[in-house]
């Protein structure tokens, strides 16, 4: 080769090898989680490249002047001005060494050390390139480097869902870190499919990956007409998020989604209606940090029974309790503050009350009163219902110890499914039993039909023990759930509890024979029938001619608190 040609090479080179270590110091501010604060200090930013930009510009003037090498009759002559870049390109590459060290605890030990042992190979093979010329192992040893971070820090399938072929869960958490850090404002539109298991259950495999890709290309296309900014994540567990930056579009996204999300789609072989919850929500004002957003694209979907969750009532100027129940309830488990309200239970036959059932209620000095609806399904997605059940059946079997004992036939008390599936349960409720000294015989436990309860070993063995010992069982919201008329019957269940939907169809005619046969069969299969969602004289008159056992509702009374409760027994004893 030429010299002109060895020389041009030669620069092209050495101005990939010098920005190397620049562009790696630049990846531990990423990967560290300090690059995006430090890019809205656009001035510092500017700072950090200013030595990379003076190697760049001794390499452009070295055309011409020669201060760093040169080529003389086929021979490489480095030139002293050549340290300068070595010692910049160093400085990068040992200040990414310690931005690392310095915040190791954003990392586990095998990235760390995995991160830690790419740039010190960097570095290694620089020093030896640098004394022993005739070595050439520096771009060998950067391409190694870029190999480990590849496969074992970026991880590339970890960022696509292999199913969907959509940016991933994980992908979508790093645009949001990055997002949120840099306070850009974005509008995000949450779809959750509610039937996409069904999806699988009717077709196969691979028919529904070839369904899914081909549907989803096509709303992918749609958005990008609407807003180019627009990109399709799949969140898993039937979950979509759409980012964008255009929010002014934030309605014709959420028009045009639904649209395609709740109807019938029709793809290769494959013939499927989806039915889908949607959700708007904007950023920075709705978010300030992943926790919150994560937590609500987890639970948005059970906060509401209508196919759009408008969260504007959840905004004020006390701030978004939806973002904030996280804090909020962290704060109530440490210090017990939940509420337990309680409803009478009228007994048709004994025709007076002779039951109440325990409810959960939290007042926060922000937010006010804070329900179960929007309560419970967000403490049950982030692991702390079991908690909260815990606090609240201390408080009942201290309330029943204390003041109804004697005027009270049984106190109804909800468990969750992560409670009944702890092996724990039974130790802990005798504990309470003996410690406030209540009868077994006074409490009824109430578990909600679903498959993480009916199909484990570890619940059915809390439930079959609890009854052994003396508590009664009541099968919540039936109707509602994982039904299943036989097994219901064959558990250790006393009480079959109607949930308000199923209570509100006999509000009219049609079903009455249905229902009357429904309440024939548990009657003989030996369970009494409790109706909640009773609202009308009517339609108390009508069930209780039906032979239902127990009414709850409304027409009969509200919640209330212990004081109120203790009052009411007593009135009406």
């Amino acid at each position: 080769m030429p010299v002109d040609g060895l020389f041009a090479a030669n620069t092209f080179y050495m101005l990939f090898r010098v920005m190397i270590p620049l562009m790696l110091f630049f990846y531990s501010l990423i990967i560290a989680k300090i690059y995006y604060p430090l890019k809205r200090k656009k001035g510092l930013i500017s700072l950090l490249t200013v030595p990379g930009l003076v190697m760049l510009v001794l390499l452009i003037a070295n055309i011409w002047n020669h201060w760093i090498f040169y080529y003389e009759v086929g021979a490489y002559h480095r030139e002293p001005l050549a340290l300068i870049l070595y010692f910049i390109a160093y400085a990068y590459a040992f200040s990414a060494v310690m931005i690392i060290l310095f915040n190791r605890k954003l990392f586990d030990m095998s990235k760390f050390i995995t991160v830690i042992l790419a740039l010190l190979l960097q570095i290694a093979a620089s020093v030896v390139q640098f004394f022993l010329g005739f070595i050439l192992v520096e771009m060998l040893a950067t391409a190694l480097s870029l190999l480990i971070l590849s496969v074992f820090i970026e991880n590339p399938e970890n960022f696509i869902d292999y199913r969907t072929q959509l940016p991933s869960f994980n992908s979508f958490i790093s645009l949001m870190d990055r997002k949120l850090g840099l306070k850009e404002e974005f509008g995000i539109v949450f779809v959750h499919t509610l039937n996409h298991t069904s999806l699988y259950n009717m077709y196969g495999h691979r028919q529904v990956t070839t369904f899914l890709r081909s549907f989803l290309n096509r709303v992918n296309e749609t958005i990008r007409r609407v807003d180019k900014s627009g990109i399709l994540y799949y969140l898993d567990q039937g979950t979509f998020a759409i980012v964008h930056d255009d929010k002014e579009k934030d309605n014709d996204l959420r028009e045009l989604l639904n649209e395609r999300f709740n109807s019938l789609i029709k793809a290769d072989t494959v013939n499927f209606h989806f039915i889908s919850r949607l959700t708007l929500v904007d950023c920075p004002e709705d978010f300030s940090d992943i926790e919150s957003l994560v937590a609500f694209s987890t639970t948005f979907s059970d906060l509401t029974n209508e196919l759009y969750l408008d969260i504007t009532p959840y905004r004020s100027e006390k701030g978004n309790l939806l973002f904030a129940l996280d804090n909020v309830l962290e704060k109530a488990i440490a210090e017990k503050s939940f509420d337990v309200y309680y409803q009478p239970v009228y007994d048709t036959r004994r025709k007076r009350f002779t039951s109440a059932e325990a409810l959960l209620r939290l007042a926060n000095g922000t937010f006010g009163m804070i329900f179960p609806g929007l309560m419970v399904p967000y403490a049950e997605k982030r692991g702390k219902i079991a908690k909260i059940g815990d606090i609240v059946m201390e408080k009942s079997f201290a309330f029943i110890s204390n003041s109804l004992k004697y005027n009270l036939d049984f106190l109804e008390i909800n468990l969750s499914s992560l409670q009944l599936l702890d092996p724990t349960l039974i130790t802990r409720v005798l504990f309470l039993a003996s410690q406030y000294d209540v009868s077994p015989s006074k409490i009824v436990f109430e578990i909600t039909e679903s498959v993480e309860v009916m199909d484990n070993p570890v619940a059915i063995e809390n439930i079959v023990s609890l009854h052994k010992v003396g508590f009664r069982i009541a099968i919540d919201d039936f109707g509602t759930g994982y039904s299943n008329i036989a097994r219901i019957i064959n558990l250790p269940a006393t009480i079959i509890k109607f949930d308000k939907s199923l209570t509100d169809i006999l509000i009219g005619d049609k079903q009455d024979a249905t229902f009357q046969n429904l309440f024939d069969m548990l009657h003989a299969g030996g369970k009494e029938i409790l109706l909640e969602g009773v609202e009308s004289k009517e339609l108390a008159d009508k069930v209780i001619k039906m032979g239902v056992d127990f009414i709850q509702g409304f027409y009969y009374c509200h919640p209330m608190p212990e004081e109120e409760l203790v009052e009411f027994f007593v009135e009406k004893k």
